[in-house]
């Protein structure tokens, strides 16, 4: 093909899908696609540690020992059911008066709602002021014998969750990976993920780390966030660089572990979420550190990484994710978290100082506003005292001129 202008050329190079693989890679967080089952060794990376085969076996004992008991995962939202009928039932409510699903079919109740908005006001009764009736009873104002159900984000999440595969004594699982996903909102308000890396705990060797197509309509990429453009996306898909939907991301990974896995992550309940995953052992990085500070404050990664490893991440502009280092870094956090117990608390109370600190100052703050709010009530009634006091002298003046006139007068 002959080109005449310069123009022409770099609208060719722009357009055509020759010209695309060139264009994934210069573009601003793009990265390597690794094929499913492919595996790499980041440990090339002096940043990160690389662990013996003699220490394996000690490391997995160090670990297994922090595996969270199911009254902390559930604590902190992981979803270790799978849900019945009658369980999804409760997550459909209707849209105008609030009642769900299960609670109809039991009690038969017919549809009371106020087509209005709430005023947010009461009235001398107790009960919210609505637009469409101003003073309403308990009941709303209008009724009718069907509901309205809705489908809820939650019952999406809730009605995809499955269990880890148990473990089969002729497979050979991994014993230990980390897990971190990143996502995009699609229709409805669902997460669904887009990128899933996956790497072994021991070894730091890359075992997943591709793409996903979400099955729905994606309503925000959150490209600030990862870097995922839909250029970038579709560029992958058209390559089949992505695998079909967060279901296939679910059966990569359970090719890889079994229930007897433990799953090493960051925050790690919001991947699982997305993947429609029950899993039990569970190591969460953002427990362990919230914990040893006796439960008062979520930490990022990003500040972990810092206080524990003093080394450089997320050093890319706009400080965008990327997600394999992300799963690395986590590693790292875990293994400064289970073999460096003085350091550990010695960090901890740091960080406990710190919310004392912080909480006393807000005492401070609080108590210094009140003080100061009551000094100033007290001038203002001062103030008004005063001015009554003169009011009345004046008057009592007055009224002594005008006695004095009068018995001049007389």
């Amino acid at each position: 093909m002959v080109f005449t202008t310069q123009k022409t050329l770099d609208r060719h190079i722009d357009h055509s899908p020759a010209h695309s693989r060139d264009r994934l890679l210069q573009a601003p967080g793009a990265r390597p696609i690794i094929p499913v089952g492919a595996i790499t060794n980041p440990s090339a990376d002096r940043r990160w540690s690389a662990i013996p085969l003699s220490q394996h076996e000690y490391i997995l004992s160090l670990l297994s020992s922090e595996c969270h008991p199911v009254k902390d995962l559930l604590q902190n939202g992981h979803n270790l059911h799978i849900m019945t009928k009658e369980d999804l039932m409760e997550l459909r409510k209707c849209r105008d008066c609030g009642t769900n699903q299960r609670q109809h079919y039991s009690r038969a109740r017919e549809c009371n709602f106020h087509p209005g908005r709430s005023t947010g006001n009461r009235n001398q009764q107790g009960f919210i002021k609505f637009t469409c009736c101003g003073n309403p009873p308990r009941r709303g104002c209008e009724s009718r014998e069907k509901h309205n159900f809705q489908d809820s984000p939650r019952m999406d999440v809730m009605s995809r969750l499955a269990r880890t595969p148990i473990q089969v004594a002729r497979e050979t699982k991994y014993r230990a990976v980390v897990l971190d996903c990143e996502m995009v909102s699609t229709v409805g308000g669902m997460s669904e993920v887009v990128i899933v890396s996956v790497i072994d705990y021991f070894t730091g060797n890359v075992l997943l780390d591709t793409y996903v197509k979400p099955k729905n309509r994606v309503t925000n990429w959150a490209s600030r966030c990862h870097g995922v453009t839909p250029d970038i996306f579709n560029n992958a898909v058209r390559k089949s660089q992505a695998l079909a939907g967060w279901s296939a991301a679910r059966r990569a990974i359970w090719d890889l572990i079994d229930d007897e896995t433990i799953v090493v992550g960051h925050a790690v309940k919001n991947d699982l979420d997305v993947l429609g995953m029950i899993h039990h052992r569970i190591v969460d990085s953002a427990i362990l550190t919230r914990y040893a500070t006796g439960g008062y404050n979520s930490f990022g990664l990003d500040r972990l990484v810092k206080d524990f490893l003093d080394i450089d991440f997320r050093t890319n502009p706009g400080g965008i994710h990327n997600c394999m280092e992300d799963v690395i870094a986590t590693r790292e956090v875990v293994l400064f978290c289970t073999r460096k117990k003085t350091e550990l608390g010695a960090w901890a109370n740091l960080r406990i100082q710190e919310h004392n600190l912080k909480v006393e100052q807000e005492r401070i703050k609080r108590e210094r506003a009140k003080k100061n709010e009551d000094e100033k009530s007290k001038k203002q009634r001062d103030g008004k005292e005063d001015s009554n006091k003169f009011k009345e002298n004046g008057l009592e003046d007055d009224g002594d001129i005008d006695g004095g006139v009068k018995l001049m007068n007389r």
